[in-house]
């Protein structure tokens, strides 16, 4: 039992999952998401924590468009 709670392995693939679509439906907001990181990373769940951050970065580059495959080389 950790910090008075039964915990389960989440994979960071299943959080990845879950926040993604948590955060694109706005059932969470900017705010909850560094409530629920602090919940996981306090119950040494660093993966899930990694999941739930890279979930986050998809949302903002959705957000703002922003294309990271742009190639310098290309003319």
């Amino acid at each position: 039992m950790l910090g008075g709670y039964d915990m389960i392995y989440i994979s960071k693939e299943e959080c990845y999952r879950d926040a993604l679509g948590f955060i694109r439906s706005g059932l969470i907001s900017e705010h909850e998401i560094s409530h629920l990181l602090d919940f996981y990373e306090e119950n040494e769940h660093y993966e899930c924590c990694q999941g739930i951050l890279e979930a986050y970065e998809e949302t903002k580059r959705e957000k703002f468009h922003i294309d990271y495959s742009y190639d310098k080389t290309a003319s």
